[in-house]
């Protein structure tokens, strides 16, 4: 099975004019305990202050994720659709997908419990019946139209 997390982030980088280049990697994982611990890395080189004065960064983003069914197995993390966008002066604001690809022999049940959906739904509809008072006959009105009486039939 497979799960996007997005994420964004803000990299501060004093006196950014702009960005020369940039790059994101997923630098190391570990999954314990039905948690994903990691730390992914943001560096490149930067234009400060002015032109001629280039700049190095290297940012170091820890993440975690808590799966909330039983995983049993990562067989892989990812970091894709990384992209960034630049606040002069400030830093950059980034955006990027972890994506998770990893194997669960409870995912299915837990999801497709048709047991508990039907509980659910006959509950739902016990408490509509005694809160609603159910109309089933058709009575005839004088509205303004250009017919005489129109019928109405209500029915739950």
């Amino acid at each position: 099975m497979q799960l996007e997390v997005k994420n964004n982030n803000f990299v501060n980088l004093t006196n950014l004019i702009k960005v020369v280049n940039i790059k994101a990697d997923l630098k190391d994982y570990e999954f314990n305990n039905n948690r994903i611990s990691g730390i992914f890395i943001i560096k490149g080189k930067y234009i400060k202050d002015t032109i001629d004065r280039f700049q190095d960064f290297e940012e170091e983003i820890p993440f975690e994720i808590l799966f909330t069914m039983p995983v049993n197995i990562v067989n892989n993390v990812t970091l894709k659709d990384f992209e960034y966008f630049e606040v002069e002066r400030r830093g950059i604001e980034t955006e990027f997908t972890l994506t998770i690809e990893y194997e669960s022999d409870d995912f299915g049940s837990s999801l497709n419990n048709t047991d508990e959906y039907d509980n659910i739904k006959k509950e739902v509809e016990q408490k509509l019946n005694e809160s609603l008072d159910v109309f089933d006959h058709s009575e005839s009105l004088n509205l303004p139209t250009t017919e005489q009486t129109i019928k109405i039939r209500i029915k739950f």
